[in-house]
């Protein structure tokens, strides 16, 4: 049961993300194809035992029709809504460093709410723009510092070094 109240959960954010801009109509097809991919996850359930459980979750408290889940217009009027802050995918220590960078992966970073272990309990989208102003200036800092170490080893000429090497033994010894 837990696993279904997961994605159940996971598949209302996603609608609420991604598809609450959209118009109603884009988002019952979206719902429609992918009615096929929930029903090879949970074969024993029926769409309409996870749209009901989905109408479940005590934070989806908007009101509904008693059709919402036989009817799919009726299902995405009254449970897509742009309330739902994801936090938490993408933990600093587990997924990404200190610095934002994804673990095992060069010049990647994560910069957004997905971040957060805990919601900051104010304006997301603030809270999400200052993170991403920070690590914006940090970013320019990093690549003005690494700019400045290449230009000085570029510098040095191969036949400079060379003649500094070669002026550090003594001459003629033999």
């Amino acid at each position: 049961m837990r696993n279904k109240l997961f994605y159940s959960c996971l598949f209302a954010i996603c609608v609420s993300v991604f598809f609450a801009s959209l118009s109603t109509q884009s988002t019952i097809e979206f719902f429609k194809s992918i009615d096929g991919l929930i029903l090879q996850k949970y074969t024993n359930a029926t769409a309409h035992e996870l749209f009901n459980l989905m109408l479940d979750i005590p934070t989806n408290l908007r009101p509904r029709h008693v059709t919402s889940t036989l009817n799919l217009t009726q299902f995405c009027i009254d449970t897509v809504m742009t309330i739902w802050h994801y936090h938490g995918g993408c933990q600093v220590g587990r997924v990404v460093d200190k610095n934002y960078k994804v673990l095992g992966i060069d010049a990647l970073r994560v910069i957004d709410g997905s971040t957060f272990l805990k919601s900051p309990g104010t304006n997301l989208q603030a809270t999400v723009m200052m993170l991403g102003r920070y690590m914006g200036q940090r970013i320019l800092r990093e690549r003005d510092e690494v700019g400045e170490k290449n230009e000085k080893d570029l510098s040095v000429s191969p036949i400079e070094d060379e003649t500094n090497l070669c002026s550090s033994f003594p001459k003629n010894k033999l």
